[in-house]
């Protein structure tokens, strides 16, 4: 058993800096510069090891950003969603989804993009795993505003999933900043009045 424990806690301790070193690599010098060998090489582990656990560089490199992002970063459902209205809980939501996204490295987002093409499969997966968290995080939203009468019904997904669509195509596929300013007419302009359309 104690045999046991102590090959885990080395595990965990090379998995760590295996993260490490390629997230060091995806900041600094670029998704192009995360291969296995260079991996291998800098986090003094064999390229066997990382063929045993990742079936490519992007599955790692996906891995890697994720797990700092549990540990420096939040679960939007840990956040405080009742703001008082529904314009502010949008915002409220809006503003944290948005620097989510901006802690992680540019060539993060450039990667998802160039990927779209070589592994399809792999980011449908992960964008329809994304699809159903963003909705899960709206619905607490549309509660809060059930509960204190501002709205009757809910509206249907894809007017759910606006607020975090729009966001993701600005920062991710337009590279551009969002201010606060456009977040709020983004939520007053759009996303509102959207979810409220379907209450008439």
């Amino acid at each position: 058993m104690e045999k046991k424990k102590l090959q885990r806690r080395r595990g965990d301790r090379l998995d760590a800096e295996i993260f490490r070193v390629t997230y060091q690599l995806l900041e600094n010098e670029g998704y192009q510069a995360v291969t296995f060998a260079r991996i291998a090489r800098e986090a003094e582990t064999s390229r066997s090891v990382l063929y045993r656990h990742w079936d490519t560089p992007f599955d790692l490199v996906f891995e890697a950003v994720h797990d700092r992002n549990r540990s420096v970063e939040f679960d939007m459902h840990d956040l405080d969603f009742d703001q008082g209205s529904l314009e502010e809980d949008l915002y409220y939501v809006g503003d944290n989804f948005l620097t989510w996204l901006t802690s992680v490295p540019t060539s993060f987002n450039q990667m998802m993009l160039l990927e779209i093409q070589n592994q399809p499969k792999r980011i449908k997966q992960i964008m329809q795993e994304a699809r159903i968290y963003n909705i899960s995080v709206m619905e607490h939203v549309l509660k809060n505003a059930r509960r204190r009468g501002e709205l009757t019904k809910f509206p249907p997904e894809e007017t759910k999933l606006a607020l975090f669509q729009i966001i993701r195509c600005k920062v991710i596929i337009e590279s551009a900043d969002v201010t606060k300013k456009e977040l709020r007419v983004l939520v007053r302009s759009v996303v509102k009045p959207a979810i409220q359309h379907f209450d008439y």
